[in-house]
């Protein structure tokens, strides 16, 4: 019969950098087994093996060497399908060949980099700590802002050949009890072969086929600390720096961490122009094309003379001239985030010459044109989070005013309106809390109001 050490290295076979230490005792042999690269060999050899080596009374029972480990916190482990998820994961599984006993120590070291400001989510003013890849560093760090014993973590284990570690956290009394079961079940349902990022969770709680984000994403712990105390839900993957946020809602793209840190003057009126850059990215190319394609008589007459001579010589509709230079700006874009940090700001330059000056001097677009375009393009980047839904339904409206003018302009909008309000995020209606009885503070929607009269709870029902 085959014991547990023999097991463990048929599972393993073909691994070189599966370690296993053999150790000499009166009943057979010790097995210390661990990963090379995610543990430190050196103090595995001063800490564990030489503290066995010399034991001077017998070892007839793998249970004999706890006094030897007493300065450890060894694990006794049932399932040998867990010893090595623990060996993968960074821990040392200690068996032998002659006691049906494992015992695991947790791993001494692990490959991970320092707390440092994150990419994306940057801020003026207030905390700069950004989330690691290593979710338990990303969960001390949460710890450090909520002091609380009802903020409540529980630990799964998702990905049939992954096998990746998620924590989901809330505190309780302030989430709604229907949200915490609705992520818990959501979570515990989900059947995918590996999970690498908070993404391949975000998208398991998408019922509705929309290009608007419906969960929110951070990087940064004071972000999911205050939406956590707002009664939200969060959950962190194992290798993932972002922190998966439910439910997630419309307003919520328009508000960044300065909107908090800053005073709340300059905050609000920064907000208001975020709103105003949704909608002028949104809508611009449509209202643009309907006017100049369908209804010249709302131009100005002195605007309509310097148009029309700007477009003398053009070969392309005008639909058709905006669409290429949207496309191409969207291009550089793209082309820009991909490239490596030195040749990205070239690119742009070079993209700015090409698409700009040179299309205009060689007469293949006009200069309004690159103007609209070049608004565009600074709008939607000002919204990053709504970038993908902006780029689609603006083409989208831009489409149906080419055909319809002002008519399919709105009729496009409508849509719009229409399929924003059917989203749902979590189980809320994804405009939360517009169109509902809820009790919720509205001074933080458009307007951003003191933070003693914001910072509270979102939803009226708690736990009862």
């Amino acid at each position: 019969m085959k014991g547990y050490y023999d097991i463990i290295k048929e599972k393993l076979d073909n691994n070189f950098d599966i370690i296993y230490r053999k150790l000499k005792a009166d009943s057979g042999f010790i097995y210390v087994i661990f990963v090379e690269q995610l543990c430190n060999e050196q103090l595995i050899d001063q800490t564990i093996i030489s503290p066995v080596n010399d034991m001077k009374q017998p070892i007839k029972h793998l249970k004999s060497i706890v006094p030897a480990l007493s300065s450890f916190s060894l694990i006794h482990v049932e399932s040998l399908d867990s010893t090595i998820i623990k060996i993968l994961s960074g821990d040392v599984a200690i068996v032998s060949d002659f006691d049906d006993t494992i015992y695991v120590v947790k791993s001494f070291t692990e490959t991970k980099r320092k707390v440092m400001i994150p990419p994306v989510e940057n801020v003026t003013k207030g905390p700069r700590a950004g989330f690691t890849e290593t979710v338990t560093d990303n969960l001390a760090l949460i710890r450090k802002y909520i002091v609380t014993p009802n903020f409540k973590t529980e630990k799964l284990i998702l990905g049939e050949s992954s096998n990746t570690t998620v924590i989901f956290m809330f505190i309780d009394g302030i989430a709604p009890q229907k949200l915490i079961k609705h992520v818990r079940d959501k979570l515990k349902t989900i059947e995918v072969p590996f999970i690498l990022d908070s993404n391949y969770i975000g998208e398991q709680f998408k019922k509705n086929k929309s290009l608007f984000p419906t969960e929110g994403y951070s990087e940064k712990p004071d972000i999911v600390a205050a939406n956590l105390f707002q009664g939200k839900i969060a959950v962190m993957v194992q290798g993932s720096p972002s922190a998966l946020i439910l439910p997630y809602f419309f307003t919520e793209a328009f508000q960044n961490p300065d909107d908090y840190y800053l005073n709340r003057f300059y905050a609000s009126s920064t907000r208001i122009l975020r709103y105003l850059a949704f909608f002028v990215a949104l809508s611009m190319p449509g209202i643009f094309i309907a006017l100049t394609t369908h209804h010249f008589a709302f131009i100005p007459l002195r605007f309509l003379i310097r148009l029309t001579s700007s477009r003398a010589g053009i070969p392309l509709p005008t639909s058709l001239e905006l669409s290429l230079m949207i496309f191409f700006f969207l291009l550089a874009r793209e082309a820009a985030l991909r490239l490596p940090q030195a040749i990205g700001p070239s690119l742009s330059i070079v993209a700015g010459l090409v698409l700009g000056q040179t299309t205009v001097e060689a007469g293949v677009t006009s200069q309004i044109t690159v103007v609209i375009a070049g608004i565009y393009a600074i709008c939607t980047f000002i919204n990053t989070r709504f970038y993908p839904a902006t780029v689609y339904w603006s083409y989208g409206l831009l489409f149906a005013s080419t055909i319809f003018g002002f008519p399919g302009y709105y009729f496009g909008f409508i849509a719009i309106i229409s399929h924003v309000t059917n989203l749902e995020s979590a189980g809320f209606p994804y405009l939360y809390p517009f169109a509902t009885k809820a009790d919720f503070n509205f001074k933080d929607i458009i307007i951003r109001g003191q933070l003693k009269d914001i910072s509270k709870p979102l939803f009226k029902e708690n736990k009862s």
